[in-house]
C-alpha cells in the first residue's frame, strides 16, 4: 500500500490499476511514498486546476521578422521608401514540438518485466527547423512605392515530408524527406503601375531532371537493454525511413509579356542542356514578338574532346560559340577560342597554366575561322604580358606588351607594336620597369601616386620608346583606376566619391577641365 500523510491525513492507497483523484489545499505541502513489492507498475500523473481542462486554438506570431520597409537615402533628392507586404502566403513547413511519447522497461524477477509509456517534454524544440532549410516560406511578395507601382512576386513553396516510421514509435526529431527542393523560386513576377495596369510579366518555368536519391534511416534504443527481435520486428527499437534527394534543377523557359498601350508583346526564351556529361547550357533560343528566332550554341570542354581541360576541371568554359537565325543556314557570328591540350603545350604556351592561346571567328567572306587574337605571353600568376592582334599563319602580327604593377594585380602601362622580349633587350628598359612596379607597390596616397604618375610619364618619353604607342595606368587598388594618359599624352583623371563611386572625369589632374560628370540617384 501506498500511504500519505499530509497534516495529520492519511490517504491508502491499495494495490490495484485504480486511479485516485485528491483535492489539495493551494499553497498546502504534500508528499508521496511509495512502496515496492515485488514487481510493480505504476503511473503518476499531477494537475492543477480550477476546474474542467479546456482548449482553444490562440493566434500567436511565429518565424521572427519580416521586412517591412527599406528607406534609401541618396546624396541628392528625397529618400524612396519601399513597403513590402506578405498577402496571406506564409507557409510554416515545420511546427516546433517540444512533447514527445517515448517509452522504458522495468524488469523484475523470474525475467518479468513491464513498458512504461510517458511523455517527455523539453524545453528546446526536438524538431528540426535548419537554418540551411527555413521552415517558414511566403509564396507571393509585394513590393510597392506609394504613387509609384509595384512589383508581386510568386515564389514555389513546396513542404518538405517526415520520414516513415516503420517500425517502433515516431521519432519526431527524424530528418525529413526533402521534398520541398526548390522553395524559395520565384515562378512569376509582374510589374504594375500606379493604377495597377500591368506593364511587364515573366513567367519562369524549370524543369528536374537526373533525380538521385538515398535511402537513410533514423534509429533509437529506448532503454538501456539488449535490443531483441522477433516475428513482430525489433525490441526496443524505434525505424524511420527517409530519403535524401539530389535533383538537377535549371530554368527550362522564360516568357516575358511586355505591354504597350495595353497590347501584349511576348519574348519566350527556352534553356537546353543536352549533354548528360556536364550541366552547362548548350543551347538557347528566344522567340521574338515579330516570331523570328535566333539560337545560340554553346560547346564545352566535352563537347570538344578536350581532355587536358577536363583534367583540370575547366568544364564550365565555353570554348565555342555559334549563333544564328531560323532563316538562314549558316551562322551569324562564330567564335572559337582555343586552350592547351596538354600540360606539355601549357608549358610552352601558357607558362604552364591552362590559359587561352588564341581567339577565332568566323570571316564570312572566306567562310573560315581566323585567329583574330593570340596570346603569346603569361606571366606566373596568369597575367597576360603580350599578346597579338590580327596574327597571319606565321603569327606575325602587331604586337602588344602589359607591364604589370600593384604586386602583379594591375596593369600599368601598354606598349603597343613591340613585343615583351623585345622591350626587355633594349638597353636600361628592364631597370626602368623594375623601378615602376616598385613605386606602383609603395603607392598608398595622393604623393606616392604622383610619384608613380612622375616615372610612368619619364618612360613614356624615354626616347628609346619613341617609335611605340604608350598608354600608362594609375590606381587605388579596390577602387578603381585614377588615371589614364593615352598616346596622345592627355591625361584623364578619375575622382571617386566617399561611397568610391566614380563621380567626375578630368583633364590632366583633379582640378582640369571637367570631361564627364556621374550623379547618382535612386529611380523609384
Amino acid at each position: 500500500m501506498a500511504e500519505n500523510y499530509q497534516n495529520g491525513n492519511l490517504l491508502l492507497v491499495p494495490e490495484s490499476n485504480t486511479e485516485y483523484y485528491l483535492n489539495l489545499k493551494k499553497d498546502v505541502a504534500i508528499t508521496f511514498n511509495l512502496e515496492i513489492f515485488r514487481c510493480t507498475a505504476s503511473t503518476v500523473h499531477f494537475s492543477y486546476t480550477n476546474g474542467y481542462d479546456t482548449t482553444q486554438v490562440v493566434q500567436k506570431p511565429f518565424g521572427g521578422f519580416r521586412i517591412e520597409s527599406t528607406i534609401d537615402t541618396p546624396l541628392f533628392g528625397s529618400p524612396v521608401t519601399k513597403n513590402y507586404k506578405y498577402p496571406n502566403s506564409a507557409i510554416e513547413t515545420r511546427k516546433p514540438y517540444f512533447l514527445e511519447l517515448q517509452s522504458t522497461r522495468s524488469y523484475c524477477k523470474a525475467g518479468n518485466f513491464n513498458d512504461l509509456n510517458y511523455f517527455s517534454l523539453t524545453s528546446s524544440n526536438i524538431n528540426q527547423l535548419m537554418s540551411f532549410h527555413p521552415n517558414i516560406f511566403y509564396g507571393t511578395v509585394t513590393e510597392e512605392i506609394t504613387g509609384k507601382g509595384k512589383t508581386v512576386h510568386y515564389y514555389n513553396t513546396n513542404m518538405d515530408t517526415p520520414g516513415n516510421s516503420f517500425l517502433g514509435k515516431d521519432i519526431t526529431s527524424a530528418q525529413w524527406t526533402n521534398f520541398g527542393w526548390d522553395n524559395g523560386k520565384e515562378i512569376f513576377t509582374k510589374y504594375l503601375d500606379s493604377y495597377n495596369n500591368a506593364i511587364k510579366e515573366v513567367e519562369n518555368n524549370y524543369k528536374k531532371s537526373r533525380e538521385q536519391y538515398v535511402d537513410a534511416l533514423a534509429f533509437r534504443k529506448n532503454f538501456d537493454f539488449l535490443v531483441t527481435y522477433n516475428s513482430t520486428g525489433f525490441e526496443n527499437m524505434d525505424f524511420v525511413h527517409y530519403k535524401n534527394i539530389s535533383r538537377f534543377e535549371y530554368l527550362e523557359s522564360q516568357k516575358t509579356t511586355d505591354y504597350l498601350n495595353g497590347s501584349p508583346l511576348v519574348t519566350t526564351t527556352e534553356y537546353f542542356y543536352n549533354n548528360p556529361a556536364h550541366y552547362q547550357l548548350t543551347q538557347q533560343k528566344t522567340i521574338f514578338p515579330d516570331s523570328s528566332t535566333q539560337t545560340t550554341e554553346y560547346q564545352y570542354a566535352h563537347e570538344k574532346g578536350k581532355t587536358y581541360l577536363m583534367e583540370k576541371n575547366m568544364v564550365g568554359l565555353p570554348l565555342q560559340t555559334m549563333t544564328y537565325e531560323s532563316d538562314i543556314l549558316k551562322p551569324i557570328s562564330k567564335n572559337e577560342t582555343i586552350y592547351p591540350v596538354s600540360q606539355t603545350d601549357a608549358d610552352t604556351k601558357t607558362s604552364g597554366l591552362p590559359l587561352p592561346v588564341s581567339v577565332s571567328s568566323l570571316d564570312f567572306k572566306t567562310n573560315a575561322m581566323e585567329t583574330k587574337l593570340s596570346y603569346n605571353q603569361y606571366d606566373n600568376k596568369g597575367n597576360i604580358q603580350q599578346y597579338t592582334l590580327n596574327p597571319d599563319a606565321n603569327g606575325n602580327g602587331t604586337p602588344v606588351t602589359i607591364i604589370w604593377g600593384y604586386n602583379q594585380s594591375q596593369p600599368i602601362a601598354k606598349i603597343e607594336g613591340i613585343g615583351y622580349n623585345g622591350l626587355l633587350e633594349i638597353s636600361g628598359i628592364s631597370t626602368i620597369i623594375s623601378d615602376l612596379q616598385t613605386k606602383s607597390a609603395a603607392d598608398i596616397d595622393d604623393g606616392t601616386e604622383l610619384t608613380l604618375i612622375t616615372a610612368l610619364d619619364n618612360f613614356r618619353k624615354n626616347i628609346t620608346l619613341s617609335g611605340y604607342q604608350i598608354t600608362t595606368y594609375s590606381y587605388n587598388p579596390l577602387i578603381g583606376v585614377t588615371s589614364i594618359t593615352p598616346p596622345s599624352g592627355i591625361r584623364e583623371v578619375y575622382i571617386y566619391d566617399t561611397a568610391n563611386r566614380l563621380k567626375e572625369v578630368r583633364e590632366q589632374n583633379a582640378t582640369g577641365n571637367l570631361l564627364k560628370e556621374y550623379q547618382y540617384h535612386y529611380k523609384p
